[in-house]
């Protein structure tokens, strides 16, 4: 890292409906850095990345890029700066090439595509990034982590000066992760400016040279990561320490309410454990192994094969599909909030009112008023927060998403087992320690949750016994007392 300013950020500032998201907010960005932002969902990152990558105007302040004034009213104007953006959620088109997809609507050629030249330039900035895949290969049949590197060759291509990395690692393994990191590093060593926000605040050392937190719209610090632990970054994003941040007041009943048994399919063998009252039940295990699948089956979204049994209260129900899964008092929050969640295109109150449609009004119509009001409840229980009413629930930021699908579920009085598939993933530590606490609350009055987390710490803060899966069979439970990080990933692996 040099000391040579690549982008200045002065004075910015953003309004929304009258609400601000941004105040008088000014940072730099170095030379060859990589440079952490992060802050709690609404803190304002994304709408500050919005405006460097030219899909947000902001109100007033300044931006230069390398002592040049700089302003992008559209993302290709950016893009044509060396300021490109790697989002989340991937913008490859995914029915063409890897290659055509780097230089789409730029492909060299006057009438006609030269396909030599697209195939071997492509290949050259693959090569540069050490992607093995080809560059004729269909996005399509890629994996999430080489989808990330085509994403990383793509901005290479526009000859990146800043990259602006959005949760990068939020669906990759952590053997991907940690090859993702060794390219960053290397590409910073060769002048790039990578500004990278994620919510995993133990990754942010393994790259990161300083950290920029905001809080409510405002920078409160920017500082070298050398010099912070995590504590002190947990108490500037949300203003208190990181001490407590596991609730757990309350112990499960020893009445069994849930079981399987027997739980077999192409990905699963043999499954068999029970859930008591009031209880944390969490499944750990490497990507892969298999523990998905098994609240995917639960829940009867994957079949079983003959022989599998469930019980509720120590009677068998039929459990086939997700009506009979919700018939039997059980609710799922899936992996993948925004492909199973909810339904982005339509407000808060229409979405968590998806589980309960039934119970909301008579014969075949809905009772508007009483929908309005039980979902307002829910809406403030939860804390959910929009910059305007009727928001679709795509523009809510990742953790009030979050919130609105688990919100479905308890909006039905009758849900007793919640199966929760990585429900802190994407979200900020803020919002984790909301859903620590409402997974307590959860279990206090009386209802059950079968958890699913890829951070082993939340695994052994929350649950009350832990299942170790691996190659889609369990290998032991562990009591609280048994709890050990070491022990349980020794039979995982």
């Amino acid at each position: 890292m040099g000391s040579e300013t690549a982008l200045k950020i002065e004075h910015v500032s953003k309004s929304f409906y009258g609400s601000r998201a941004l105040k008088d907010v000014s940072l730099t960005i170095l030379k060859g850095e990589v440079h952490i932002i992060c802050g709690e969902n609404g803190a304002g990152k994304s709408t500050l990345m919005k405006i460097i990558s030219g899909m947000y105007t902001m109100d007033s302040g300044r931006i230069t890029l390398f002592d040049e004034p700089y302003t992008a009213e559209k993302p290709a104007d950016a893009e044509k700066r060396g300021v490109v953006t790697i989002y989340q959620e991937s913008n490859l088109c995914p029915t063409i090439s890897v290659a055509e997809n780097i230089f789409l609507h730029r492909e060299p050629g006057n009438f006609f595509v030269d396909g030599k030249t697209l195939h071997a330039e492509a290949g050259k900035y693959l090569a540069r990034i050490g992607c093995n895949v080809s560059e004729r290969e269909k996005v399509k049949n890629l994996s999430t982590a080489n989808i990330q590197l085509v994403q990383i060759a793509k901005a290479l291509s526009h000859d990146a000066k800043i990259l602006i990395m959005d949760e990068p690692c939020s669906s990759i393994s952590e053997e991907d992760t940690a090859r993702l990191f060794a390219l960053i590093n290397d590409l910073k060593k060769g002048g790039l400016s990578v500004i990278y926000i994620d919510h995993r605040i133990d990754n942010f050392k393994l790259l990161g040279d300083r950290i920029s937190v905001l809080r409510d719209g405002q920078l409160i610090e920017t500082a070298p990561l050398e010099a912070l632990n995590k504590d002190d970054i947990v108490r500037m994003m949300v203003g208190r320490s990181i001490s407590g941040i596991f609730r757990k007041t309350n112990a499960p009943k020893e009445e069994n309410v849930f079981e399987i048994r027997h739980y077999t399919n192409k990905k699963i063998k043999d499954i068999s454990f029970s859930v008591r009252r009031g209880e944390v039940f969490g499944l750990a295990g490497l990507v892969g192994a298999g523990r998905s699948e098994i609240v995917r089956a639960i829940f009867g979204i994957d079949a079983v094969d003959p022989g599998a049994e469930t019980y509720i209260g120590g009677k068998p129900v039929r459990n086939g599909n997700p009506e009979d899964a919700i018939r039997n008092k059980i609710a799922f929050v899936p992996e993948d909030r925004k492909a199973m969640g909810f339904v982005p295109g339509r407000s808060i109150p229409f979405n968590l009112a998806l589980a309960s449609v039934s119970s909301l009004g008579k014969y075949f119509f809905v009772d508007n008023a009483l929908t309005a009001r039980k979902a307002k409840e829910q809406t403030d229980s939860l804390q959910i927060r929009a910059l305007r009413e009727n928001v679709n629930v795509r523009e809510l930021s990742g953790g009030n998403q979050q919130k609105v699908v688990i919100g479905k579920w308890l909006m039905r009085d009758d849900t007793e087992l919640i199966l929760m598939d990585e429900p802190t993933r994407g979200i900020d530590v803020g919002v984790k320690m909301e859903i620590y606490k409402l997974i307590d609350t959860i279990t206090g009055s009386g209802k059950s949750v079968i958890l699913i987390t890829s951070e082993m710490v939340e695994l052994i803060g929350m649950c009350d016994r832990i299942a170790a899966i691996k190659e889609g069979r369990l290998t032991r439970i562990f009591e609280r007392g048994e709890f050990s990080q070491e022990v349980i990933m020794k039979e995982c692996v």
